[in-house]
């Protein structure tokens, strides 16, 4: 995986992307996700056509956001981290992931509420909302 640096690909992605969660994921934030992300160091792998939104901190992978077209499993996107990830710490439903034994884990973000207008599809499922979609 290699830094972002093109913002036409990443306007590209942002505009042709799939929710990362049939759960609960957005399409069509484009500012919301430039305000959030545009400070911090987005990751592109060519071959996936996948940016990702993500930290590494020693040997865990932190995990905020995909940006791509289809979702692909895990291991695809492990693979092009070229240091060695022990764990992964997801903030968003990964369903998609094709993962084995997650666990969930309760995260609180500084008083957040979810506003929702008609019937929450997702009530009752285990979900949190990237971290690139808040606001």
């Amino acid at each position: 995986m290699q830094i972002l640096n093109d913002y036409t690909l990443l306007h590209r992605l942002l505009e042709t992307r799939i929710p990362v969660s049939n759960i609960v994921g957005v399409v069509n934030e484009k500012p919301v996700f430039c305000v959030n992300e545009g400070s911090r160091t987005l990751y592109y792998a060519e071959d996936l056509d996948l940016i990702a939104c993500m930290e590494i901190e020693d040997n865990r992978l932190h995990l905020f956001d995909l940006v791509t077209t289809q979702i692909c499993p895990l291991k695809n996107i492990i693979s092009k981290i070229t240091q060695p990830i022990e764990e992964v710490v997801i903030y968003f439903s990964p369903e998609l992931l094709d993962v084995k034994d997650v666990q969930a884990f309760s995260h609180t973000f500084d008083e957040t509420v979810l506003m929702v207008r008609g019937k929450f599809a997702a009530e009752g499922e285990k979900f949190m909302l990237p971290r690139s979609a808040r606001c």
